[in-house]
């Protein structure tokens, strides 16, 4: 975007949120309501907007098995989560990790999926660095489940895409696989 575009876009902002056409004065509700929403959108932490629609499903169906199971992240990845000592760029650390065939391997298990192949968009959103795209990051997973869980717009979004491959697997005469209800959504 160029900067006449841009700031176009500012000066078409400013309009809106000006207040008897004084444009030093904003109304603060309006703006308030701008940056919600956008927060809603993209969240505090994790940016989504990078994972595709089937992986915001994955996640969807994540966070429902563990809230209806009242599970932590924790006590569903159980015993395949290892710490592992990792540098990335110039940071040192050690951090807990699980390799992406057991991740997926644990999903499918709970009928997040319907087999155990690895999803290359979640993967790579989930990953330590996306040089080591078979490590995925628990913290970064618990991350992505708990602000999923409190952004409603990506919910929506999630449970339309959802309902699009219901009906799509219906008029395909394919198994009924998606039995799956969204209560937080709702």
């Amino acid at each position: 975007m160029c900067i006449r575009d841009r700031y176009m876009g500012y000066a078409c902002l400013i309009k809106i949120l000006a207040v008897n056409d004084d444009e030093k004065l904003i109304k603060f509700e309006y703006l308030t309501e701008i940056l919600n929403d956008y927060t809603q959108e993209f969240g505090d932490g994790l940016d989504f907007s990078s994972i595709d629609d089937i992986s915001l499903v994955i996640i969807l169906m994540l966070s429902e098995h563990l809230v209806k199971e009242e599970k932590s992240l924790e006590s569903f990845l159980g015993d395949k989560v290892y710490t592992q000592s990792v540098q990335i760029d110039s940071h040192r650390g050690s951090t807990e990790l699980i390799d992406s065939k057991d991740f997926f391997k644990l999903i499918e298990g709970i009928g997040v999926t319907f087999e155990d192949k690895e999803h290359e968009n979640l993967k790579e959103f989930l990953a330590i660095d996306i040089s080591y795209k078979d490590k995925l990051s628990v913290p970064k997973i618990e991350r992505a489940v708990n602000e999923f869980i409190k952004n409603e717009s990506l919910q929506k979004k999630a449970v339309k895409y959802y309902e699009a491959m219901v009906k799509a697997s219906k008029e395909e005469g394919c198994h009924d696989y998606y039995k799956y209800t969204f209560a937080l959504s709702k």
